[in-house]
């Protein structure tokens, strides 16, 4: 529409319409500060899973029915896990020299022995995605605390726990 025909249609809408230019104007105003850039695309980052012979230890928040932890030391790793022997060869151990380059996140959850499955670290613009899936059989008297452990590389930014596909704990990373 010509600029001379947009300037007679609002003097023809009258005083009765004035809320079209004010309306306009904002929806103009209002996509012109978005960036018409993609969002960066998530970066997938290597990472290494524990299980076996690590059991989450008696006096390690014992009323807590789940845990998300970012462990960057040994010490932190001993104050949560210990090591119980297991049936079958030899399983890789995490020792102090891990914490040099890498860090580990942890899901514990408490209950019937539920089962984890790690699907994915990634780094997106606003931290780590630790995606995983967790499935949990029906309540039983019998109670585990049952860990995933991930070891990923040395980073500070925050970490979501993304389980089965939604977001449960953002964990900020001390150093």
């Amino acid at each position: 529409m010509p600029a001379v025909e947009c300037a007679a249609w609002f003097e023809a809408a009258g005083p009765e319409r004035g809320w079209v230019l004010p309306v306009l104007a904002a929806a103009v105003l209002g996509f012109a500060g978005k960036s018409s850039a993609p969002a960066a695309a998530p970066e997938a980052i290597a990472f290494a899973t524990y299980g076996k012979p690590y059991f989450v230890r008696n006096d390690f928040q014992p009323g807590v029915p789940r845990s998300y932890l970012v462990i960057r030391s040994w010490n932190g790793f001993q104050a949560v896990f210990g090591v119980g022997a297991t049936m079958g060869g030899p399983k890789a151990t995490i020792g102090p020299e891990l914490f040099r380059s890498k860090m580990l996140l942890v899901a514990i959850e408490r209950g019937p022995l539920c089962t984890f499955v790690a699907a994915k670290v990634d780094r997106l613009a606003r931290g780590i995605a630790f995606e995983y899936g967790l499935r949990c059989p029906a309540p039983s008297s019998a109670s585990f605390a049952v860990p995933l452990i991930v070891a990923i590389e040395r980073s500070d930014a925050p970490v979501s726990f993304v389980e089965n596909g939604r977001t449960i704990e953002v964990v900020r990373v001390t150093r």
